[in-house]
């Protein structure tokens, strides 16, 4: 078992001090937060401006399934998305 202590950032390595705490310390997470909420903007952006199709209208890239939404694999590069369905975009 993990001592409290244990319980580190996986960006920066600070303890979060809390074994069902959050992979991230405070300042780390609010960071991560920030990229993934400006990631999401960017793409609707484009989609509204005509550059990228709605998911909508794509299908899934792991299933096959009607794809209902764009998948960030990598937020450091908010414009690589892949279409997903709500259960591979969940899983």
């Amino acid at each position: 078992m993990k001592r409290v202590t244990d319980y580190k950032c996986t960006i920066c390595g600070i303890s979060t001090g809390k074994p069902n705490a959050s992979k991230y310390c405070v300042p780390c997470g609010r960071i991560r937060d920030k990229i993934i909420r400006e990631a999401g903007k960017l793409v609707r952006e484009q989609i509204r401006r005509g550059n990228m199709l709605a998911p909508r209208f794509l299908k899934c890239v792991d299933c096959a399934a009607p794809a209902k939404v764009y998948e960030h694999r990598n937020y450091h590069r908010p414009l690589h998305v892949v279409p997903t369905c709500h259960g591979c975009n969940m899983r």
